[in-house]
């Protein structure tokens, strides 16, 4: 005699396809990637993401406001140093270096060790 799971057991939904699995991970990436921007967008200061190599990922309107000069530049993966650079050449961005130890490369080591300080929090969080 054969057993029947018992009624308080879910059944197992049948195997969707792998395209519908794509179409369904398309759709909550996209779901996801808005809810972030919505959320960085809501910060009042200007937000950046930059990947290992120093390059844009992520960035909020505030951040292109104070970067005004250079923000026609801000795309994905564009470098961090090159959309500085640009701004120091357009005549925006001198006070800002003049206050900035070390110039543009102080800027970018300045970005660089944020980035490590913010890493070594995020990882004694984890433990």
């Amino acid at each position: 005699m054969k057993r029947s799971a018992p009624a308080w057991q879910p059944r197992r939904a049948e195997p969707a396809s792998a395209m519908e699995a794509l179409v369904r991970a398309q759709e909550a990436a996209i779901q996801a990637e808005r809810r972030l921007r919505e959320a960085i967008e809501a910060m009042p200061h200007g937000v950046v993401f930059l990947d290992a190599s120093d390059r844009y990922i992520l960035w909020n309107q505030k951040y292109a406001e104070i970067y005004r000069a250079s923000s026609d530049l801000f795309r994905r993966g564009a470098s961090f140093a090159d959309t500085l650079r640009v701004g120091v050449e357009r005549g925006r961005l001198v006070e800002f270096l003049r206050a900035a130890e070390g110039g543009l490369k102080g800027v970018v080591q300045a970005e660089r060790r944020a980035r490590k300080d913010a890493e070594r929090i995020d990882s004694g969080m984890r433990k």
